[in-house]
């Protein structure tokens, strides 16, 4: 599909889009795990739910730790320094929320992306803690074992931090849908086929 007005731009490579669609799908699962243990709660199937649960946890680090890599070797638009913007985010506090579209990560958004990795990255954390003292798994359960207050200690933050995720899948939702409906300018296919949309005058867009 071809936007009036708008040029087509190779944009996203195949291994940041894959490391993607493997992140959102692990998050999909441990989502869906949580809630089913929850539902589940004190029958015979709990323990198992939760088992899985942990599995996508583990399926999660290794995407992370892909992109983390990938952050500082791969191509530009790969890399962090394409979503680091403090200058820009502080204008924002300043009121200054509109910024010229360019190629690569919009720099509103990439806030949102940096905080939720820091988040995802405390989760990961506290779930290998938990994993290791609720059902002794995982590389801290040699260390940890059964240790009732140290998985009370990171059950909050970790729940806390659910929360926050869920808040964050709503809002890049959100975002998406007013793209495309509202500013005509689509960029949910960007991380499926790493094409990206911009304005016939982008060359004097770029950061």
């Amino acid at each position: 599909m071809r936007i009036p007005s708008h040029t087509i731009h190779r944009v996203y490579d195949s291994l940041i889009r894959l490391t993607h669609a493997w992140n959102a799908l692990a998050i999909i699962g441990l989502i869906v795990t949580s809630q089913l243990a929850e539902a589940f709660e004190h029958s015979d199937s709990e323990t198992a739910i939760w088992q899985i649960h942990v599995l996508f946890g583990y399926a999660l680090t290794g995407g992370l730790l892909v992109r983390l890599i990938w952050g500082f070797v791969g191509p530009a638009t790969a890399r962090w320094s394409d979503m680091w913007h403090p200058r820009a985010w502080a204008s924002m506090l300043r009121g200054h929320l509109s910024f010229p579209p360019r190629l690569g990560h919009d720099i509103r958004a990439s806030l949102a992306f940096v905080g939720v990795y820091a988040v995802l990255a405390v989760m990961l954390g506290t779930g290998l803690i938990m994993a290791a003292t609720e059902f002794q798994m995982g590389p801290l359960a040699q260390w940890l074992g059964t240790s009732e207050a140290m998985g009370k200690l990171v059950k909050e933050p970790h729940e806390i931090g659910f929360t926050l995720v869920l808040a964050f899948i709503a809002l890049h939702l959100v975002a998406l849908l007013y793209h495309r409906f509202v500013l005509h300018t689509p960029v949910d296919q960007a991380m499926i086929t790493g094409k990206q949309y911009l304005p016939e005058n982008h060359e004097q867009l770029k950061p």
